[in-house]
C-alpha cells in the first residue's frame, strides 16, 4: 500500500492516527480496552517504517544509502536505550499518564517537522498508477512475493529467521513488564533499566556483527543470534533478580 500513496501524507496521517490512538489511553479503564489501542498504534506503525524507509532513498544517493540507514538504525537504537529508562524515571515519579502525554506530545512534533520537510518521489506513468490502485492488483502482487519467497530456500530462511527472532521480541516487550513486577518485585525505575539494556546490547552487538561479516557465513551469523536470543531468555528465567536480568536483556540485544 506504501508504494501506492504518496509518502508524505502517509507519514503525517500515521502520526495523527497514532497521537490520537495514545489519547484514548487516558479513558482506557479495562485491559481489553488497553490491549485494542495498542494494537492499533502496532497496525497504524506497520505503515509509519515502509514510508518512512522510501523517504530515504527519495533524499540520499544510491552511495549513501548505508551510512544513512546505518544513522537511522543508531538513532533508534538509542531511543532505545533513552526511552525505556526515562520512562521508567517518569513513571515512578509521576504516574503513567504523564508517559501518554510525552507520546501524545512527540508524534505531534513528528507529523509537524515531516510536513516541513520536502518529500518528492517519482511519477508513476498513469496507467501503472490507475491499475496498481486497484485492490485486486495488490493481492495479485502479494501472492506473487508470496510464491516467490516460496520457491526460493535462501530467501525462505531469512524469513522465517526474522519471523523467529521478531516473534521473541515481540513477546519479550510486554513479559518483561510482568516479570519486573511480580518476579522481581521492583520499581518501574528498574523496568526502565532493564528494558534499557536491550537497546545497549544492540548497539554493542552491531560492530561485532559488521566485524564477522566478512569472515563467517551469514546462514551462522543468524543461526548465531538466535540461539543468542534463546540464551538470554533461559538466562532471564534461571536468575531472578535485578542484575541478572540487566545482563540477560544485554545478551537478548547483543543477539
Amino acid at each position: 500500500f506504501v508504494d501506492r500513496w504518496p509518502i508524505k501524507p502517509t507519514l503525517v496521517s500515521s502520526d495523527l492516527i497514532r497521537a490520537c490512538l495514545v489519547l484514548l489511553l487516558f479513558a482506557a479503564g479495562s485491559l481489553w480496552q488497553i490491549y485494542l489501542i495498542l494494537a492499533a498504534l502496532s497496525c497504524v506503525s506497520s505503515f509509519f517504517a515502509p514510508a518512512q524507509s522510501v523517504t530515504i532513498r527519495t533524499h540520499v544517493p544510491a552511495n549513501g544509502l548505508i551510512p544513512a540507514n546505518a544513522l537511522m538504525q543508531m538513532a533508534m537504537l538509542v531511543a532505545r536505550i533513552i526511552g525505556p529508562a526515562a520512562a521508567g524515571a517518569l513513571v515512578s515519579a509521576f504516574g503513567a499518564a504523564i508517559c501518554y502525554a510525552v507520546d501524545f506530545v512527540s508524534f505531534i512534533l513528528s507529523a509537524a517537522l515531516i510536513g516541513s520537510v520536502a518529500i518528492a518521489r517519482p511519477r508513476q506513468e498513469p496507467k501503472a498508477a490507475a491499475a496498481n490502485s486497484k485492490v485486486h492488483q495488490i493481492l495479485h502482487d502479494m501472492k506473487e512475493g508470496v510464491g516467490f519467497i516460496v520457491h526460493h530456500a535462501s530467501i525462505s530462511f531469512v524469513v522465517m529467521a526474522m519471523a523467529a527472532g521478531m516473534f521473541v521480541v515481540g513477546c519479550f516487550g510486554p513479559l518483561i513488564a510482568i516479570w519486573v513486577r511480580e518476579w522481581l518485585h521492583a520499581s518501574a525505575g528498574v523496568f526502565g533499566v532493564v528494558s534499557a539494556m536491550v537497546g545497549v546490547g544492540m548497539m554493542a552487538g552491531m560492530p561485532v556483527v559488521r566485524r564477522l561479516a566478512g569472515q563467517v557465513a551469514d546462514a551462522t551469523l543468524v543461526l548465531s543470534g538466535l540461539a543468542g536470543i534463546g540464551v538470554g531468555a533461559l538466562l532471564l528465567g534461571a536468575l531472578p533478580w535485578a542484575p541478572a536480568s540487566a545482563a540477560a536483556c544485554f545478551a537478548l540485544g547483543f543477539a
